[in-house]
């Protein structure tokens, strides 16, 4: 089957998602997580620093950065970036083969208000992993770059353009920004589940088009047994996440959890 064609950025910002292959651990200690961002630094620095990264999150088996692309290409600059470090890690631990599942995965941010959604998932993520409590305890995340004006190694985040967009004052901003990282949403990005992000209405017109039989409005009334056999069905549906499909049907996250 032929590779898809990247959707392209007309802002030149993406959200990307590289994962262990077949889920394997990416990051087996401190040193692992260190290595990678140092390779993200040298990378950057090895393209003139054309690259702008705004956000990311190492999250064991898999990684969000949050991506802009200047005078150089994105897919140049991942390539360059995994190859190197699954040449490390390989080295380090005496294996051959694949480091990294596929191709990395991404997705155009076009706009402000989807690139600060893309900005709190990634920060989020460790809390929906339960990580951490907050996003501002996860140690492998570039929150502290911007709290705290301080990162290793130094000047792998580019904190003023998100900064900015929040207040001219810094204090201001890290403020504004704490507060919109803890407020309660639902949001949908690209994520470890799939590559491709649906709206709420795409997915209602899947199930309608793929299993017409399914009356998602009503899965409540249906026994257990047809409710997950129902659910299992959604499911399948490439680009649903269970928080999305919990939504649209009104069941807990848990119920859809455990279809």
């Amino acid at each position: 089957m032929p590779r898809q064609i990247r959707r392209r950025s007309k802002t030149g910002i993406y959200h990307v998602m590289i994962r262990g292959n077949s889920g394997q651990t990416l990051f087996e200690d401190d040193e692992d997580n260190k290595r990678f961002l140092e390779i993200l630094h040298e990378t950057k620095e090895k393209m003139s620093f054309e690259i702008d990264l705004y956000a990311y999150c190492l999250m064991g088996n898999h990684v969000h950065l949050l991506l802009c692309e200047n005078q150089v290409n994105l897919g140049d600059f991942m390539r360059r970036a995994t190859a190197h470090y699954a040449l490390w890690v390989n080295r380090k631990y005496g294996r051959t083969g694949h480091v990294f599942q596929d191709r990395y995965k991404s997705e155009p941010v076009e706009d402000d208000t989807y690139l600060l959604t893309v900005f709190r998932y990634i920060l989020q993520n460790p809390i929906k992993a339960k990580l951490s409590k907050t996003p501002f305890d996860y140690r492998w995340s570039s929150w502290k770059s911007y709290e705290k004006n301080e990162e290793y190694p130094v000047g792998l985040t580019d904190t003023s353009f998100l900064l900015n967009m929040f207040s001219k004052s810094r204090e201001e901003a890290i403020e504004k920004i704490k507060t919109f990282l803890e407020t309660k949403n639902n949001d949908i990005c690209l994520d470890i589940e799939s590559g491709v992000r649906l709206s709420d209405e795409d997915l209602r017109n899947r199930i309608i088009e793929r299993y017409p039989m399914i009356k998602y409005q009503t899965l409540k009334q249906l026994s257990k047994e047809n409710r997950n056999m129902a659910l299992k069905q959604i499911k399948s549906i490439e680009g649903a996440s269970l928080r999305q499909i919990a939504r649209i049907t009104g069941l807990g996250i848990r119920i859809v959890q455990n279809a």
